[in-house]
């Protein structure tokens, strides 16, 4: 997904590179919240980015490979160190989650990224490939937790991970009600109870 040529020419710490691909990736997005998908081409980017498309197909395989490049420019993984408590694990992950979902760009752009991939194989696999890197961080705690015995041995961890996450989606997208810690704490103590989780076990 948006990888940039192996070249020097593409080196990433050269600055020219970083602001033609934040250029490539704006224009990216607008067009793609604009217009929708179907709406996006490598000549509607490259005009509007200001570059040749041979810079852009230098850089992306494709149409879909950039959009998700794009996409990810936006929401890069957070970068948290679990401790090893399960609870604890759940509340930075899960609190980072809130911050970032009432005033991050990537969640309004989201919308338009699951509508396009709806209507697109290609995308819907770069998406599906995107979702998974992303759930990592949460599903390495929760099949921890199991292997700990801190959880429910029979617990299934994905469908422990949408438990905990769709709350916090559903409320962003669907209601104005407050996402906080204290609706974390709810989620995951909630959560945890109907796993057997005990604090301090």
């Amino acid at each position: 997904m948006g990888r940039p040529c192996p070249d020097s020419a593409c080196d990433p710490i050269d600055p020219r590179v970083r602001r033609t691909r934040s250029v490539v990736h704006e224009a990216t997005i607008e067009i793609l919240v604009g217009d929708g998908f179907e709406g996006l081409s490598i000549e509607s980017v490259a005009q509007r980015a200001g570059v040749a498309r041979t810079t852009i197909y230098r850089n992306w395989r494709s149409k879909a490979d950039l959009v998700i490049d794009a996409f990810s420019s936006l929401a890069p993984p957070p970068e948290i160190e679990p401790v090893g408590e399960v609870r604890a694990d759940l509340m930075a992950i899960l609190g980072h989650l809130a911050h970032e979902l009432p005033r991050a760009r990537w969640v309004s752009v989201l919308a338009a990224l699951v509508a396009a991939a709806e209507c697109d194989e290609e995308l819907a696999r770069e998406k599906r490939s995107l979702s998974e890197v992303r759930q990592r961080p949460l599903l390495k705690v929760i099949r921890a937790a199991i292997e700990a015995g801190q959880i429910r041995s029979d617990a299934d961890p994905k469908v422990v991970l949408a438990m905990l996450a769709g709350p916090l989606f559903y409320r962003r997208l669907m209601s104005e009600e407050a996402i906080n810690l204290d609706f974390v704490a709810e989620v995951v103590d909630g959560v945890l109870a109907g796993l057997g989780y005990e604090p301090g076990a």
